[in-house]
Formats: structure tokens, sequence, C-alpha cells
């Protein structure tokens, strides 16, 4: 029983998940997740354009006042105060796009701004890597050579402890066999030996140091080589990097004016489901008190066909609700003056006219 439960509530679940899926849905309930994550996106947008471009004001600033912590303060300020008044324009030409007030001079505030922001990304995000991404760095002498001086340092403190100990003996042979201070015959031999000795040892010291010298200036130059090499490399890398993030930015700042745009027709969707009707109920209400108080022409009425003296006259309604004849001359002046529908209302009263004739 308990599992016949439980699969009709299964059922029920999947069901209404099914129903929830499928059923008709406006769109703002159809579109709600895409609003929230849009919401969320395009100050996150902003917030990666600014970051990304502030390798420009901060370039300058650096420039002008000799110190990259005050072009840093002064680039975070002209990036947000531009932030700012870019989402405000762009605002303000999506919510003027669903009304259809879009003139052309806020469609080039758009594009300026945007062309300017997409711009200070572009050359900012490359000076930004440049200035902030860490180059190899050069080795100390110590670190390049150290151990080669230690195992030379060792190599020569082992030749003169024999050469030391080769004079010490050569001295001790002649103080034990000497007449006079002079070396007798049959120690001289020894002592000879252990002169030539020590002279050969003096010699290697000699060698191991001119060799240990060059060999230093060889490990030196190397070493400097390979930083310049690693260093360039670097740059190339950081360089393309830098290009590659500017590529990112351009992809940011055509989503921020796409997501701006999309919660617009979001709102404007809303509005059509939410205010269209209550809006369409008062302006009906408005425009009967307007026409039942507006000063009528006897017992006339909107489209009557009146004549006046020798011509005829059509009765047409003024856009403020009052009522007033039109000759053929005076539709034909309303219909060249007006635009939309005004235009069309005309050219109907005008149609009737000709007709009634």
């Amino acid at each position: 029983m308990k599992s016949e439960n439980y699969k009709k509530h299964e059922m029920a679940k999947h069901a209404a998940s099914l129903k929830g899926m499928f059923e008709q849905k406006t769109y703002s309930e159809e579109w709600s997740s895409m609003y929230y994550a849009c919401l969320f996106f395009t100050p996150f947008a902003q917030v990666v354009s600014a970051a990304l471009a502030l390798g420009v004001p901060m370039w300058v600033g650096s420039k002008l006042f000799g110190s990259v912590a005050v072009g840093l303060a002064a680039g975070l300020i002209t990036v947000v105060l531009f932030e700012i008044m870019k989402r405000n324009v762009v605002s303000l030409a999506a919510k003027f796009y669903y009304k259809n007030l879009l003139s052309t001079k806020l469609k080039l505030s758009v594009a300026c701004f945007s062309i300017a922001s997409i711009i200070a990304s572009s050359f900012g995000t490359p000076i930004l890597v440049r200035d902030l991404a860490p180059l190899p760095r050069a080795q100390s002498e110590s670190e390049v050579i150290g151990a080669m001086d230690n195992s030379h340092n060792a190599y020569l403190a082992q030749l003169k402890e024999l050469q030391s100990n080769t004079k010490a003996a050569s001295a001790k042979i002649h103080a034990q066999n000497n007449w006079k201070g002079i070396t007798i015959t049959s120690a001289r031999s020894n002592v000879l030996q252990l002169e030539q000795q020590s002279k050969s040892i003096s010699d290697s010291i000699k060698n191991a140091i001119t060799k240990h010298n060059s060999a230093r200036k060889t490990a030196l130059a190397n070493a400097s080589d390979l930083h310049k090499s690693a260093v360039k490399s670097s740059k190339i890398e950081i360089e393309n990097v830098g290009w590659i993030f500017a590529l990112v930015c351009l992809c940011f700042e055509f989503s921020f004016l796409y997501a701006i745009f999309w919660l617009y027709d979001y709102k404007y969707h809303q509005y059509c489901e939410l205010g269209t009707t209550l809006l369409s109920k008062q302006g009906a209400t408005k425009l009967h008190e307007a026409a039942s108080e507006a000063p009528s022409i006897g017992f006339n009425h909107e489209g009557k066909v009146v004549k006046n003296g020798n011509k005829l006259e059509i009765i047409c309604r003024k856009q403020n609700g009052e009522l007033k004849a039109y000759d053929s001359s005076a539709l034909s002046t309303n219909i060249y003056a007006t635009t939309g529908e005004r235009k069309e209302y005309f050219k109907k009263m005008k149609d009737k006219l000709e007709q009634s004739k």
C-alpha cells in the first residue's frame, strides 16, 4: 500500500512538473529567470569593463601626476563616473526605444559611450597586463655562480694547504740538515724536490684562478642572455594575453548592451500584461469626459456633412475633443500637415465628404 501511494505521489509530482513546463504562461512568467540573470549580469559586466578599461586613465594619470598611485586613483574616479553615465544613457535609450521616442541624438550618445568604452578597454587591458603582470626575475650573482665559487674556493683551500705542508716539510728538512745555514748535500735533493713541488702548486693555483675567472664571466653572460630571452618571450606572451582580454572585454560590452535592452524588453512586456488594460480604461474615460465637456455645434455630430453657404463641410473632432467643420481645402491642408492616425482620420473624412457631393 505504501508503495502504491508513493507511486501515485511521484506521478502527481511528475504531472505537475510537466504541466508547469508546457502550460501557457505569460511572457514575464516564462522569462523571469532570464530577467534576474540579466539583472545581476549588467553590473558585473560593468565592473569587468571598468576594471579592464582602467589602464588608460591610470596610465594618463601617472604621466600627468608622476605617480602610479595618483594615476590609479584618478583612473578609478574616471571609470566609475563613465560607467554610471553609460548605464544611464543606455537605459534611457532602451526605454525610449519601446516608447518610439528614440532620437538620433540619443542613438549617437549610446554609440559614443559604447565606442569609447570598447576603445578604452581594448587599449587599457594590454596596458594593465603589461604593467601589472610579473616578468621573469634576473638571477643574482650568488645564485648564478655561488656554487661555482664555493667549489673553486674549496679547491684553492686544498692546494694552499698542500703548498703550506710542502713548504713546512722543506723548512723542517733544512732545519735538521744544514751547516751554517746551508743545506748539506745529502738532504739537498729532498729540499729541492719539495721546493719544486711547492712551485708547481703555485702554478696550479694561478691556473685555477684564471680558469675560474673565465668560467665566471661566461656563466654570468649566459645567465644575462637567458634572462633577456625569457623577458622577451614573457613580454610577447603578455601582449598576446592582453589582446585576448581585450576581445573578452569587447564581448562583455556587447553583452551589456544586449542585457540592458533585454531587461527593458521584459519590463515592456510586463507593462503590456499588467498595465495596458487599466491604462486603456482610464484613457477612454478621460477621452469620453473631454468629448462630453467639449462645446457642440447645434445638433451636429462627428462625421456629419453640413452645408455652409455654397460649399459642403464635414464635422470632425479635434485632438482636444472639440467638434469643428472642415471643407475639402482645409482637410487637404490637415492631411499634408499631420502624420500617423490623424493623417488617416482626415483622409477618411475627406473621402466621406467627396462621396456626399
